[in-house]
């Protein structure tokens, strides 16, 4: 069976191109690597939205020849050296080796190549479950999810189904601490003790509680239920415990923000980061300009490492465009590999764009609010918040003020907003030159910036050319850039008589610098006086 013979039959290619269309088109937009499992492995499974996920492969960031899944950063795939299998790796039940049986070439929309490998099985199974199985694993999949936490409203959601008398007992705990606890920024360690305190309480009583009714159903894992507590808890006292948080960090809030003033408009390059790796990151900066809106240590984690993902996918994105790489896998170890030193500098700037106001708060409240044991051994996770720690003092102990002054030296113009405020003070102060020459030598009070730039365009406008000020003809209306030939018929008088002693002595212009350029025009139409 040929390769094109196996795509028109595979169910599985068939489902990207219909049901998962959207999914099928970001993969190509993106020049990821899309995998299909031969028709013949694919038997009675179910071709789901995670399956498909898992057979999309993305670049990875850090290491040659390694792949991520679509939507995972902890299911890893590495191609083999010899080119020809894919071996599963951390993230995935049961890690296998799998034979590349083919590989073709697809084209997204604008005409960027990516690459369809026919692969002898898929890289990983699903097996078919009960109803209430598939429940409890989807609910399961949620708490635990790597790349997106639970609100505080979807934390009750879940326990208040399972658990309802305790989760009453829980809100009378925290209505208490809410109303009779005073958090002090001098003790905020005892403040994250009393809430980690009503946490693990709640967690016993669930788990004390009666097995649930229904047959085929289990409880939730006390890592689950760890999970879920904390977000719960300290997400519902968030308001009254960030409060304190900022007051005690307002020092090193400003200190942040002052340093994302000074690296206003400055590019990674500038701060020694290969020009491979300098490109506009809009997502990462929109992605962490929501922190401070998140409620749940969580979820603000959540936040900074979605940040970093969008960085290292868009900055490796752009340097397969950039490169233009050749589409097969081997090429991979050509292309330049984004490091720590490399991430740091550029997280720097996104954070510098993001303009959060309580960088160093949130910081501290997911390192010291946030204590379910199974989440803080998460590597990804832990990784993010290292290197966003490193960035953080980074920022904190050096100096980007040189920046600030480089950029107001080189500055050469004003924006539209700048220049209509300037114009309205000046003819709000009677300036009958039209610029601000006149409060300059009269004045009182030495010239503001906007001032002396408009002065400047003034300046520009005086020394451009006689054109802007001649007065325009009454005779002759110039319409046509052919001249007035085709405007005006005069009647024809007989052949010109040239004149020898005025042959080689051209009229005077009648013109400015720019018009006057046309009058020696090469289709023989005069601009101007005509002979």
């Amino acid at each position: 069976m040929t390769d094109t013979d196996e795509l028109d039959i595979n169910k599985f290619f068939s489902s990207l191109q219909t049901s998962y269309l959207d999914v099928y088109e970001a993969a190509q937009e993106r020049c990821f690597t899309v995998c299909i499992p031969q028709q013949s492995s694919l038997g009675n499974i179910d071709i789901s939205k995670r399956f498909v996920e898992t057979h999309i492969l993305r670049p990875s960031p850090y290491f040659q020849s390694e792949f991520l899944t679509l939507k995972s950063s902890e299911r890893i795939v590495h191609l083999e050296e010899n080119g020809k299998e894919l071996r599963t790796g951390e993230g995935f039940s049961c890690p296998c080796i799998v034979k590349i049986l083919s590989e073709e070439l697809g084209y997204n929309k604008d005409y960027k190549p990516f690459k369809i490998l026919v692969i002898e099985k898929p890289l990983d199974t699903f097996t078919q479950v009960t109803s209430s199985q598939a429940r409890d694993r989807k609910i399961s999949e949620r708490i635990l999810d790597k790349d997106n936490a639970l609100s505080v409203s979807e934390c009750r959601e879940i326990l208040s189904e399972e658990y309802g008398q305790t989760m009453k007992n829980l809100d009378d705990s925290v209505r208490l601490f809410e109303a009779n606890y005073m958090v002090l920024t001098e003790y905020m360690d005892d403040a994250c003790q009393r809430l980690q305190d009503i946490s693990t309480a709640a967690v016993e009583k669930c788990l004390k509680c009666g097995q649930r009714q229904r047959k085929g159903r289990t409880h939730l894992t006390r890592e689950e239920l760890d999970t879920l507590m904390e977000s719960y808890v300290v997400g519902s006292v968030y308001t009254k415990v960030f409060r304190a948080i900022c007051e005690k960090l307002r020092a090193d809030d400003k200190c942040l923000l002052q340093k994302c003033k000074h690296l206003e408009g400055v590019t990674p390059d500038k701060l020694k980061v290969i020009q491979d790796f300098s490109c506009p990151l809009p997502g990462a900066v929109v992605e962490l300009a929501n922190v401070d809106g998140l409620k749940t240590p969580l979820e603000k984690l959540h936040c900074l490492k979605t940040t970093i993902d969008c960085i290292t996918e868009t900055i490796m994105s752009h340097v397969i465009d950039t490169h233009n790489t050749s589409i097969s896998l081997k090429s991979s170890q050509d292309i330049p590999r984004l490091t720590s030193d490399d991430l740091i500098p550029i997280l720097v700037t996104v954070i510098a764009q993001s303009r959060c106001t309580h960088l160093a708060s949130n910081m501290y409240y997911i390192e010291n609010f946030h204590w379910s044991t199974e989440i803080n051994d998460r590597d990804n996770l832990s990784y993010c918040m290292v290197t966003f720690k490193a960035a953080v003092q980074y920022m904190m102990n050096t100096d980007f003020s040189h920046f600030q002054d480089h950029k107001s030296k080189v500055k050469r113009e004003i924006s539209i907003d700048e220049l209509m405020r300037a114009t309205k003070d000046a003819t709000l102060h009677g300036d009958d030159s039209g610029s601000v020459n006149g409060r300059s030598h009269n004045g009182a009070k030495p010239l503001k910036r906007l001032d002396q730039q408009l002065q400047k365009i003034s300046k520009l406008v005086q020394d451009t050319p006689d054109v802007w000020n001649k007065p325009k003809s009454s005779t002759i209306e110039q319409k046509s850039v052919f001249g007035d030939r085709y405007l005006l018929q005069q009647p024809i008088t007989g052949p010109e008589v040239s004149h020898p002693q005025t042959q080689d002595k051209k009229p005077p212009p009648q013109f400015g610098g720019f018009l006057g350029s046309f009058e020696d025009d090469i289709f023989e139409q005069s601009f101007g006086k005509q002979t």
